[in-house]
């Protein structure tokens, strides 16, 4: 699996750079040659008429476009916010012998930051092929004073006698989504039903649990007996711009043998969409 991520992440690494400085040389010929291909990048974008806001002049976009082909290259173009959790045996409820990880569903967040979307797709198709490079941040909010022992063969854990104002569980991962995506109307986006659906691969970054209490702030730092890779399905609903999202984890939170058999899922709102 890890051999799998990281080729995952290195091929599209190489696709980026390679998108990039197609870009670059298909702007020099616009700019030189006339030529049947079209290339837009940030000021160099047309004039649309005034119903039409599918560009977002205050992001990175690079556009190619011919009779046949159409892709979209941009930064930062999404993020999304939603609560964070876990199920057991297919169960948002948690076994008594698993209290110590019960959630406190209104303060465990997700947020994510597409940092690079690039959709590919034949022109005025309502069928396209999207994929990225994300960063996906996982806040678990303890209900009870449980504090992780960091360094442990298993997930191992005390409760504190204090009382804590937060107890977060943190993870971060590098992520690569692959979906695809239906819009009804290609021509602008920003109005039409979307849907899009398929998967993501991810890397953990790093994991930490953060605690304030009377004795102030605290952090530990540690994997925690995290899987380090994991891979799972995703999708996307929703109207113009207003999108909820849902991602749900193929591979359990913690490795084999080392922790509860419990599966990642977020769920929420794409605050910016592409």
């Amino acid at each position: 699996m890890k051999t799998f991520v990281m080729k995952t992440l290195g091929l599209f690494l190489l696709l980026l750079v390679a998108q990039i400085s197609w870009g670059q040389e298909e702007i020099k010929r616009e700019r030189y040659e006339p030529a049947k291909d079209t290339v837009y990048v940030d000021d160099e974008i047309p004039d649309q008429d005034d119903d039409d806001d599918d560009y977002d002049r205050d992001r990175w976009d690079w556009r190619w476009d011919n009779d046949n082909w159409h892709m979209d290259l941009r930064l930062g173009t999404m993020f999304s916010l939603g609560v964070s959790t876990f199920l057991y045996d297919g169960s948002f409820e948690l076994p008594a012998e698993l209290d110590y990880l019960d959630l406190e569903l209104g303060k465990s967040t997700h947020f994510k930051w597409d940092i690079v979307r690039h959709r590919l797709g034949r022109q005025s198709s309502q069928v396209s092929l999207e994929y990225g490079l994300a960063i996906s941040y996982m806040n678990y909010a303890f209900t009870n004073s449980t504090r992780l022992k960091p360094g442990e063969p298993e997930l191992t854990y005390v409760i504190d006698n204090v009382n804590y104002k937060k107890n977060k569980f943190k993870t971060t991962f590098l992520e690569v989504p692959l979906m695809v995506s239906i819009l009804t109307d290609p021509e602008r986006s920003s109005r039409g039903f979307n849907l899009a659906f398929g998967g993501y691969a991810g890397i953990l970054l790093k994991a930490k649990q953060k605690f304030k209490g009377p004795n102030g702030k605290e952090k530990v730092k540690d994997d925690f007996n995290l899987n380090k890779f994991r891979y799972g399905l995703q999708g996307m609903i929703g109207v113009g711009r207003v999108n909820l999202y849902a991602q749900y984890s193929l591979v359990d939170l913690f490795k084999d043998n080392q922790g509860p058999e419990l599966s990642p899922i977020n769920i929420g709102i794409v605050l910016a969409g592409f």
